[in-house]
């Protein structure tokens, strides 16, 4: 295990050595008292439900959570969304092709006066045009199109069959409403925050995935040593029985002392069922977490390794957890959309002030369309147009601005409510930490201690000086001094794990890497 940063001093500790090591296996316990066989094992506890035992370390977990936790693989998908809504922004200044044909003919059926030259007036015409427009960053739109036309008539006052060839060039700059810079990035600035915070998102989800592999994990290897020290217990119980028993046969102990051995093996029988039904309940937890949705197999705990650590400093695991905190920075994000928000509602309650121009050159011809091409240039116009639009009392607009400056101003406060509870959640963590580290201690002298009790107990017994219920008393206070020395450890690592957590270091801890944004600023 890694040691935490720049501690002021060290408090070495022991791991008792049963929890370096796989449980191992025994042959399954007898259910009746008094019969006489080996308790069972985890291997049993796999076996019950046809299930096979598998070892993993604790980086392997962790990196098959990240690898397969659904919910983890759904948090992607959200990722690659975010990525699409940058794409949709951008579109908006994407150049716009248009391109299109017409033919047309009309036949009157008497001519309504002189002035039409027929009879019966009659024009045919073929037009083509094309065009391409963009969106620019103040606002603008940029237009050039051309058109080819085909014209023929039966009016004496008309040519017969002449061509058309033209070019425009048309601007539309917005001077108040929708124009500015800020106002037509803001957009794809907003859609490239969105990106970074879906990832903020995704490495929230990610810490919280280690953290909970790491816990469950613990637990996993907690309650396969809870199942090792009552199987142990049952062994003790069962030798004290049979002892009891030939004593009782050579005259030395009573029926009483006998029956208290029974029941003390009739417990030990149901403290081994209640420990391997945890076994199975903390290692569904942990296939959970490991995206195992079949639930199939055993885990088992193996390769932990543990090192003396320093009891944590709280101004450091606080400003580590202020930097890299993910829920805090996707505040912050939030917080950078929400400003371009109120731009964006500032830009939309200005009147609508639009200022064009249009730029066009024409040709003209008899003879076919390539002549009245180059004649492109031979006519001309031009146009500016100023355009001012005013919604009355324009209350959308400023109830929009409004509604805009409140949610910035709102989520600044959550912002400084998040830094809170973080430096609340940080001094607990930190508090558990240094408890753990003083329990160990305590629990390690407590397990010493009781250890010693049952052997002076014992040696009473074989005295006569003490009674069996006085020994399996204290056989039963030296297991729970051993659990609770071990549970002490489990604690320890549990909470180191959700330390990390806080902190927003458990992802480095590891050596993992999550991808990073790969949108351009």
């Amino acid at each position: 295990m890694r040691t935490l940063p720049n501690r002021s001093r060290q408090l070495p500790f022991l791991l008792p050595a049963l929890l370096l090591l796989a449980p191992t296996g025994h042959a399954a316990a007898s259910p009746v008292p008094g019969e006489s066989s080996p308790p069972p094992s985890a291997a049993e506890v796999a076996a019950d439900e046809g299930q096979a035992i598998q070892p993993v370390t604790l980086e392997q977990a962790v990196h098959v959570a990240l690898a397969e936790n659904l919910q983890l693989i759904t948090e992607q998908y959200a990722r690659l969304a975010a990525r699409e809504a940058v794409a949709i922004a951008e579109a908006e200044f994407d150049p716009t092709l248009v391109a299109g044909a017409r033919s047309s003919l009309n036949q009157q059926a008497a001519a309504a006066s002189e002035l039409e030259g027929a009879a019966q007036p009659r024009s045919e015409s073929a037009r083509a045009n094309v065009g391409i427009s963009k969106k620019v960053d103040t606002g603008a739109t940029i237009a050039v199109n051309s058109n080819l036309a085909r014209n023929r008539s039966n009016s004496r006052f008309s040519r017969n069959l002449y061509y058309d060839a033209d070019i425009a060039l048309r601007i539309t700059q917005p001077l108040l409403q929708g124009g500015g810079l800020a106002a037509n990035r803001a957009r794809r600035q907003r859609a490239r925050i969105g990106v970074e915070r879906s990832d903020l998102t995704f490495r929230t989800e990610a810490l919280d995935v280690v953290r909970d592999t790491e816990i469950h994990f613990y637990a996993l290897a907690y309650a396969l040593k809870n199942l090792e020290v009552q199987q142990r217990g049952l062994e003790a119980a069962i030798a004290f029985r049979e002892e009891n028993e030939a004593r009782l046969q050579a005259g030395l102990a009573t029926e009483l002392d006998v029956m208290q051995a029974r029941v003390a093996e009739a417990n030990r029988q149901s403290r081994i069922l209640t420990a391997r039904q945890a076994v199975r309940d903390a290692a569904d937890r942990l296939l959970m977490t490991l995206g195992r949705h079949d639930f199939t197999g055993l885990p088992e705990p193996v390769g932990l390794s543990f090192e003396p650590i320093e009891p944590p400093s709280l101004e450091r695991a606080y400003a580590t957890a202020r930097e890299n905190d993910p829920q805090i920075l996707a505040a912050e994000a939030l917080l950078r959309q929400l400003e371009l928000d109120v731009t964006l509602a500032e830009n939309q309650n200005r009147p609508r002030l639009d200022l064009s121009g249009v730029l066009g050159y024409s040709g003209r011809d008899t003879d076919d369309i390539n002549t009245a091409v180059r004649g492109i240039g031979d006519g001309y116009n031009w146009q500016i147009d100023l355009t001012l639009s005013l919604p009355w009392g324009q209350r959308e607009g400023r109830a929009r601005v409004h509604q805009a400056r409140l949610s910035l101003e709102q989520q600044r406060a959550r912002l400084r409510q998040l830094e809170q509870d973080l430096l609340v959640r940080i001094r607990a963590a930190v508090r558990a930490v240094e408890t753990d580290l003083k329990a160990i201690e305590t629990n390690a002298i407590a397990a010493a201690l009781s250890a010693r009790e049952t052997e002076l107990e014992r040696a009473k017994f074989d005295a006569g000086l003490s009674t069996s219920r006085l020994v399996v008393e204290a056989q039963q206070r030296e297991d729970e001094a051993r659990i609770r020395e071990t549970q002490a450890h489990i604690d320890l690592l549990q909470d180191l794990a959700r330390l990390r957590r806080i902190e927003g270091t458990s992802l480095a801890h590891f050596g993992v890497e999550l991808p990073a944004p790969e949108v351009d600023s």
